[in-house]
């Protein structure tokens, strides 16, 4: 797991050494272990690797062909009398192999392959036997490599071939091509920016840019709009920062590195989540998925580190601890299991009942941090920056506090249950779906049978007429009638100028793909767009800000494409959501497998705002509205009398207002609006 960046000049651009350095050291957060850079002169022959100050001392010396022999400050003398065409950069977080063998960028055949790679893929072992059997050799006991020796044997097919989290930019001088992929679900982040000052940047995180020249940091009005009127980010391949892009899950580039002509990144799909109905028994299904389950769990816990597990006391969470203890049980040497886990001192915010009947079952060692109001404004400004774009709720602070909690425990590899409510349809928001459906086929007693189920098992439960008749609506209906009606208290802070209909998410095509069956629809909505890339983002951000990697085993794109293509009744019905998890997984504690309620990493932000500090929510808010210069307007301060004052009901409105105030003045971002070009720094 690690940092990774990437400069292709254009042929009226220059870059230097010091470029690429500067990408790096601004994620050394990434990679705190190692460091390295490789050189391309302009005539994509001459190839220099090259180490910095943070580079290890046992990668220098050696003789393998992509590590330098030289020490930083010898090296560096003679860059200023060449003409450079590429420059790779790596920050390194030691997972597997530990060695100097694992350092990066790394190459192959012959130079003329080099990787720059974040990211883990699990089945590395597997493929590189395959590849052995074919006739490669290896001189590493990395991932990085298979996947270098993989490109070289099925080139960009070999993307099918991993089961993993990965980005990764690989340039290939003998064909003279640039390839850059992100994995199928995006769990490993991949942006990319064209410089005015000539040249093309890729990098994790999108801070990398900021020490670039040419670089400006301005607003995308459309995507902003999404974020502060709808809680929407990360559904596109634009960015909040304008002509910032990323690559989405399951996306790649390819494209020519003539050093006469500019490149044009041009992104292309090499995955797609389709529906093949599954045919065969509940029971029999029940069996797989426990036995995918298993072997997710399996692979993600190769490493050469040790490894804990994020603990919130749900189904997913508790599944994969309890999975881990059954897989380790008859292990030997691999140590007492320990859980991280974020408590509320509000009794409704607070699962500590259910973690410590998973910690009793499984024996582990758990830890547990506390959210509080004052540590969330003593950090929000740290892990705004880190986060690079605003998020949804306060809940992202407990996930930072929980991975700031495992780092100081010395943990490396984090397991953690993400993807598993979009695939096995366990929010609330799924009953919608499932009721409608019923409806729409005519199945009006079974309708009623599961409504008052569901209702019995959990009494939280409230679901509209309204919202199901929503469901019920084609596609394009909705769209056409949100755009016609469209009038939300979101709406009302931004400033009259701002079309919110012109900039919304929902005037465009989100649909990539339409399913016959509303819980499908949905289910491949909040996989693809709507829910977990932002997700993703979060947990990438918190995880790597103290050098930790996360893995989530419900992201295995076998166990994804297998709970997809179920029936959606053994995944929802009878009153239960994430059926199929509760049948399967039997090492689970039977109140924690009952369980029907839902939290996550929740916080008690709505009794901090209303009951304990409101007049501090409001001066941030005002606060909020002078540094969003222009862009939020005085009724943010009405909307928040009406919250704080519960005379209309609490939403995270008020949480994005703050958070995207913050953000702009933490990145210095200026906007222009396209009626006049108003710029406003």
């Amino acid at each position: 797991m690690c940092g990774i960046a990437a400069l292709i000049r254009f042929p009226n651009g220059h870059i230097t050494p010091e470029m690429i350095r500067a990408m790096t050291d601004i994620v050394h957060h990434r990679g705190p272990d190692d460091e390295g850079f490789v050189l391309v002169g302009n005539n994509l022959k001459t190839v220099i690797p090259f180490g910095g100050p943070n580079t290890q001392k046992n990668v220098y010396g050696n003789s393998l062909p992509y590590t330098t022999t030289n020490t930083h400050e010898l090296r560096s003398k003679e860059f200023p009398t060449m003409k450079i065409s590429i420059l790779l950069g790596h920050r390194r977080l030691s997972i597997v192999d530990l060695s100097p063998k694992g350092h990066q960028p790394m190459c192959a055949m012959e130079d003329s392959l080099w990787i720059t790679y974040n990211g883990e893929v699990y089945n590395y072992l597997e493929i590189r036997q395959e590849l052995e059997v074919a006739g490669y050799t290896f001189h590493s006991d990395s991932d990085t490599e298979v996947i270098l020796i993989a490109y070289q044997h099925w080139g960009k097919a070999c993307l099918h071939k991993f089961n993993g989290m990965f980005a990764f930019v690989l340039i290939d001088l003998k064909q003279q091509l640039i390839f850059a992929a992100r994995d199928r679900f995006g769990v490993k982040p991949l942006y990319f920016w064209q410089s005015p000052a000539g040249f093309l940047a890729f990098a994790s995180e999108i801070k990398q840019f900021t020490v670039l020249p040419g670089w400006q940091a301005k607003v995308n009005i459309s995507r902003s709009i999404d974020y502060l009127a709808h809680g929407l980010t990360d559904f596109s391949n634009e960015t909040l920062f304008s002509q910032v892009f990323q690559l989405r899950g399951g996306e790649y580039i390819e494209s020519s590195l003539n050093p006469a002509t500019a490149i044009v990144p041009q992104v292309k799909k090499w995955y797609q989540l389709k529906k093949i109905p599954y045919q065969r028994s509940y029971k029999e299904a029940s069996s797989q998925f426990h036995d995918l389950f298993e072997d997710a769990v399996r692979l993600r816990l190769r490493a050469n580190v040790d490894i804990g597990s994020c603990l919130s006391g749900g189904l997913d969470s508790s599944a994969i601890v309890c999975m881990v203890h059954h897989l380790q049980k008859d292990a030997p040497h691999s140590g007492r299991q320990k859980t991280f886990s974020a408590c509320s001192h509000i009794p409704k915010f607070d699962e500590r009942h259910f973690m410590h009947i998973v910690i009793k079952q499984t024996d582990v060692e758990g830890h547990f941090v506390t959210p509080t109001l004052v540590d969330l404004l003593a950090d929000l400004r740290q892990i705004i920056w880190q986060q690079d774009e605003p998020f949804g709720s306060s809940s992202i602070f407990a996930q930072h506090l929980v991975f700031k909690m495992a780092k100081k425990n010395h943990m490396k590899v984090m397991l953690d249950g993400q993807g598993a409510d979009e695939s096995l349809a366990g929010y609330n928001e799924f009953w919608t779906a499932h009721f409608a459906q019923l409806i729409s086929t005519g199945k009006w007693s079974t309708f009623h049978q599961e409504r008052k189920q569901a209702i019995k098992m959990n009494s939280a439960l409230n679901i509209s007429s309204k919202a199901i008749l929503k469901q019920l609506l084609p596609a394009r209906i909705k769209r056409a009638l949100k755009k016609l009606f469209l009038k939300t208290p979101s709406a009302n802070f931004l400033f009259p100028w701002i079309n919110i209909k012109q900039f919304s998410y929902e005037s465009s095509t989100h649909h990539e793909v339409n399913f016959d069956h509303l819980v499908d629809q949905l289910s491949y909505d909040q996989l693809q767009s709507t829910n977990l890339p932002a997700l993703l983002r979060y947990e990438d951000r918190n995880s790597m800000a103290h050098s930790i990697e996360a893995r989530t085993p419900f992201l295995d794109y076998r166990l994804v494409e297998f709970i997809f293509n179920l029936p959606p009744e053994y995944k929802i019905s009878e009153g239960y959501t994430k059926r199929i998890l509760r049948e399967s997984i039997k090492c689970l504690p039977e109140k924690v497998r009952q369980r029907t309620d839902k939290l996550g990493f929740a916080t008690a932000e709505e009794v901090w705002m209303c009951h304990e500090q409101p007049q501090l929510f409001r001066e941030e808010v005002s606060k909020a509205i002078f540094m969003s210069k222009g862009l939020i307007n005085q009724n943010a301060l009405k909307l928040a009398e009406d919250v704080l004052s519960r005379r209309i009901p609490f939403d995270w409105t008020l949480w994005r207002i703050i958070n995207f105030g913050y953000w702009m003045d933490i990145y210095k971002l200026t906007y222009s609006i396209d009626s006049g070009e108003h710029l406003i720094s």
